[in-house]
């Protein structure tokens, strides 16, 4: 198990012939050697299993969204701020409801999110 918190990491591949590379820096070599001095690591934050997820922050991920309203007239939609600081919000409002422009979750928005690719180079071929 691991504490909440900060982690630090890498990850270490080894080939069948013997030789371990680490990663970030795809660097050869054992990364436990006495005289090894590259110490690169990644960095990530371990929540708590009670820790809510957010899928998406109208103040940093506001770029990443694609906005799909069938009707700019009757629904508007617009960032306003919240009781936090520097904290924004979404507000997306149908003002007339119509049957022919329905609005509903799915015809709204569409997010895009970034994949984070991990590259494993230099080549272990």
């Amino acid at each position: 198990m691991v504490t909440p918190g900060i982690i630090n990491y890498r990850i270490m591949v080894k080939k069948d012939g013997g030789d371990t590379y680490t990663f970030p820096g795809g660097f050869k070599g054992n990364p436990f050697a006495w005289d090894e001095y590259r110490n690169e690591s990644w960095q990530t934050y371990v929540a708590t299993p009670q820790s809510p997820l957010e899928l998406f922050n109208a103040t940093s991920d506001r770029t990443k969204i694609i906005l799909y309203n069938p009707d700019w007239k009757a629904n508007t939609v617009e960032y306003i701020t919240d009781d936090k600081p520097n904290q924004l919000v979404l507000k997306a409002t149908m003002n007339k409801p119509s049957t022919d422009n329905s609005w509903d979750g799915n015809s709204f928005s569409a997010i895009k999110f970034q994949e984070e690719k991990l590259s494993l180079s230099p080549s272990l071929n």
